[in-house]
């Protein structure tokens, strides 16, 4: 993993202070942060301006490309290299998404996490399947329909089932308060209150 960290994050080291200051540093220069599966840098690309990148890939003495002027890190020429991907990631999910507005934020998660399975699968099977619908410039509208179709079809055939057997069974019977035959309690609904159990004969009169 390579990527950028932003300079307000509570989870940087005690020495962020050092990583986060850019003044009376050379430009070209870089600070490093390390814990044994972690490589946290700090460069400088021009003055009073500074960059943080963290890495699990680099985690052994920083390498510099001396034949580079700007000094750049192994870390940030990798990062250069491999971060349109999460950028074009981003614009095709944008295309054909299940996300909606909502402020909880599991689901804004789950909505993502189908959203992008869903165009991992798309990647597989067309890379695996190449003579599928080679003439077709909407292969993914495509794709995402059959998925869909998939992924319901077998609800609705359990649904189907299950009105079947109430429909030759007939519905589940009610089970009344205080009745004699119910060997269980009911269960209550919010509000309501117990009522004793109806005597089977009528007491006399006084």
């Amino acid at each position: 993993m390579v990527g950028k960290v932003r300079k307000n994050k509570s989870e940087l080291p005690p020495v962020r202070l050092l990583l986060l200051s850019s003044r009376r540093r050379c430009v070209f220069s870089s600070e490093f942060a390390f814990t044994p599966t972690t490589a946290l840098v700090s460069y400088v690309p021009k003055k009073n301006k500074n960059v943080l990148l963290m890495s699990t890939k680099h985690t052994a003495a920083a390498e510099v490309c001396e034949s580079r002027r700007d000094r750049k890190l192994t870390i940030i020429l990798d990062y250069n290299c491999n971060k349109g991907g999460v950028d074009n990631l981003d614009k095709v999910i944008g295309t054909y998404s299940c996300r909606r507005m909502m402020a909880r934020w599991p689901l804004v998660v789950f909505y993502n996490m189908i959203d992008v399975s869903s165009y991992n699968a798309f990647v597989i099977w067309r890379e695996t399947h190449p003579e599928w619908l080679p003439q077709k410039l909407n292969k993914r509208r495509v794709f995402m329909e059959q998925l869909g179709k998939a992924l319901v079809t077998p609800l609705i055939e359990r649904r189907t089932r299950l009105r079947l057997l109430s429909e030759t069974f007939g519905p589940r019977p009610k089970l009344a308060i205080g009745d004699d035959s119910v060997g269980a309690p009911v269960p209550l609904v919010r509000g309501e209150k117990m009522m004793p159990p109806t005597p089977k004969f009528k007491l006399p009169l006084p």
